[in-house]
């Protein structure tokens, strides 16, 4: 052979090792992204799960407060709703390799026994004792249920695990057998008695959505950049998908999952698995600023309603107002780094399922009779007019009270503008971290 041929052929076979190593990296590259979004989805459905079975029990300790027929109706419901969401998280996750048959199963039925109840509730049968005291011990079971929750949260949390990389079916991993160890003890509870579904959870019109024109790929990728204040490089286009009937671009990196509707390029969704280290704002300021980038996004006339601290993070509600009036339905959920003060996760879907035009009348005259509806037993704070969302599609104007009761204790009263009647009723959980409402 020539040194000609020679050189050549060295450098052919050169030249093709180096598109073989440049593929086998890329290939490398795509299934660390393919799993960091596998992960992220875990995390999402499990954080999800905590925050409905944290709803969940809350709604059955009220179940076991009241003491009026019309009200524990709609308690029931909304035990049936926490358990429903519950559900469907709990199956966003490899259910069959845990093997977590009794947990969702007991999940199921405390949904279905709320809707027996909320049923002899509606006709005016009443409720026996051994019936509020089935709802107090799934009560009790729902609680033990929420903080071995926390308890799995937080070790996922402090040692940075990637669900992705978790074997599922290792009985040997602590996280693994945490959660086989909850099973099993989940596998004691009694099947109830039940006799049909409640109703379907229903979304919003999306009348905001609809009045607004199509965007492109493009359009839709400037806005995620924008709203995580990166470049546009960053984040590689996914494709499209749809959710309820929203059409969703979908752009990721190896931190961050962004969608985008296609309907007026606003950022839907964000999930990240960014993990802030240390605290260098404090939680105000980290407030501020989030409220400053959904400005920027088009997310106007906001006011904080809750928050709550966890690690070096902060969890915000955002909610709409018009005037004086808090707009609870048009909701947006971020989690804020208090170490940069940079949104880690997002979710806008309340505000803009719910989002429309109102008109909405003068209740002031109508607040001392109001007011008149709050038990005896609590003292009033403070008092602000507010639509919330009723179950279904529905909503309707109140007057808010927040109240304490004679242990210092916080909680909500919501009276319906028009009937007078009690309409829901929350409690606030509150510690130095800020404030939960159950």
């Amino acid at each position: 052979m020539s040194r000609r041929l020679f050189v050549r052929a060295v450098a052919f076979l050169v030249f093709a090792f180096l598109v073989m190593f440049a593929m086998t990296a890329e290939n490398i590259q795509r299934t660390k992204r393919y799993e960091q979004v596998i992960s992220d989805n875990y995390y999402y459905a499990f954080s999800e799960l905590l925050t409905g079975i944290t709803k969940l029990d809350y709604a059955l300790e009220k179940c076991i407060y009241s003491g009026d027929d019309s009200m524990l109706c709609l308690l029931c419901a909304e035990v049936y709703r926490e358990a429903e969401i519950s559900s469907r998280a709990l199956s966003q996750l490899p259910v069959s390799e845990l093997s977590l048959e009794n947990i969702s199963k007991f999940i199921t039925q405390t949904g279905d026994y709320a809707y027996y109840i909320s049923k002899k509730a509606a006709r005016g049968e009443g409720v026996l004792k051994a019936e509020l005291n089935k709802i107090a011990e799934l009560s009790a079971g729902a609680d033990a249920l929420m903080n071995e929750l926390r308890i799995i949260s937080s070790n996922i949390k402090e040692n940075s695990i990637n669900l992705a990389e978790v074997d599922f079916s290792d009985s040997e991993s602590n996280i693994i057998g945490d959660i086989k160890e909850l099973e099993r003890e989940f596998s004691e509870y009694p099947v109830l008695i039940y006799d049909g579904p409640f109703s379907d959870e229903t979304d919003g019109e999306n009348q905001f959505l609809m009045s607004l024109d199509k965007t492109d790929e493009s359009t839709a990728l400037y806005s995620a950049s924008r709203f995580l204040n990166i470049s546009a490089d960053e984040l590689q286009y996914q494709g499209v998908r749809n959710e309820k009937n929203i059409e969703l671009y979908t752009f990721a990196n190896d931190k961050y999952n962004v969608d985008v509707t296609v309907q007026g390029g606003i950022v839907y969704r964000v999930i990240s698995s960014k993990y802030a280290q240390t605290s260098k704002i404090n939680v105000q300021d980290a407030i501020n600023n989030a409220k400053k980038v959904l400005a920027d996004a088009e997310f106007t006339n906001l006011r904080e309603t809750y928050y709550m601290k966890y690690g070096n993070t902060v969890n915000v509600n955002f909610a709409s107002f018009n005037n004086d009036t808090v707009i609870y339905p048009d909701l947006i959920k971020v989690t804020v780094s208090l170490e940069d003060g940079s949104i880690i996760n997002a979710d806008t879907a309340g505000y803009i399922r719910n989002r429309k035009q109102r008109s909405i009348p003068d209740i002031s005259h109508k607040r001392a009779a109001a007011k008149e509806k709050v038990s005896k037993d609590l003292k009033i704070l403070s008092y602000s007019p507010a639509i919330i969302p009723t179950d279904g599609v529905g909503e309707v104007l109140t007057h808010e009270f927040k109240c304490e009761n004679k242990n210092g204790e916080h909680c909500i009263v919501y009276i319906n503008a028009d009937t007078l009647h009690e309409e829901k009723i929350l409690v606030l959980i509150e510690d130095e971290n800020g404030t939960l409402v159950m």
